[in-house]
């Protein structure tokens, strides 16, 4: 099924989320785009506790509307329950052919979720 999401995906920078994501569920880590600027240390914000980290997407809070988490910083212990459930729910969105309206709004749908709901 992996195989088979990962084949189905274009262009490729969806193939590249989706291996990025199979690999923090398997060995978990830190992933962060080449272009990303942090103003302080990873250490400073990361504890030995910490399991899961994504921050939301600064463009949707620039024009006052919720875009949701952003894919380009995130961190995870090897099988975290969130992980697990974004490769799960893009594996099923992907397989049954779901579009990028699709995706968003089922992504989007619960506001309640702020930035340290997913530090966990």
């Amino acid at each position: 099924r992996f195989l088979r999401a990962y084949q189905s995906l274009t262009p490729g920078a969806y193939k590249a989320d989706f291996f990025r994501y199979l690999v923090l569920m398997k060995d978990g880590g830190i992933y962060a785009d080449v272009d990303v600027m942090l103003d302080t240390t990873l250490d400073s914000f990361v504890t030995p506790t910490m399991g899961f980290f994504l921050p939301l997407d600064a463009v949707g809070q620039q024009v006052n509307e919720k875009f949701c988490l952003w894919n380009g910083l995130i961190g995870s212990a090897p099988g975290h329950p969130y992980i697990i459930r974004a490769v799960e729910r893009m594996m099923n969105l992907v397989l049954n052919r779901a579009d990028l309206y699709d995706m968003e709004r089922e992504i989007c749908r619960n506001e309640k979720h702020m930035g340290e709901t997913w530090k966990t």
